[in-house]
């Protein structure tokens, strides 16, 4: 089962590997230490925003799979955007960064007999 730092580890190597990867696409990108700590930060973000707090049921609209369809379709679009400037550059990369990251731990939670509320509470 995912827990902490399964998924501060799968965060830190999804931000690296798309800032490695990025570079290649558009020539400029952030260093792989910015993706390694950006990763890290958002992968374990969705914890932050609802802290399990000993209780495995904790995954309520910000572990949902209506967050991992809509974080999917906007990841596709944003690596098939190529910006014009400096700026939009950086933003595009930290976006990418931050959303694979936080699909990631979204992944793992998908994966584990529990899996992910349609919607969460309502």
């Amino acid at each position: 089962m995912a827990n902490g730092k399964t998924h501060l580890v799968v965060g830190a190597a999804d931000g690296l590997t798309v800032a490695l990867a990025d570079k290649k696409k558009l020539e400029v990108s952030h260093p792989p230490s910015t993706g390694l700590a950006l990763g890290a930060s958002f992968g374990k973000l969705p914890d932050f925003l609802e802290p399990s707090l000993g209780n495995p049921h904790h995954r309520q609209s910000c572990h949902s799979s209506l967050v991992l369809a809509t974080l999917g379709i906007e990841l596709k679009q944003l690596f098939h955007w190529y910006p014009e400037n400096g700026v939009q550059k950086c933003i595009r990369g930290l976006c990418l960064i931050a959303g694979f990251s936080y699909f990631s731990h979204l992944l793992c939670y998908a994966e584990t007999p529990q899996s992910l509320p349609l919607l969460g509470k309502v």
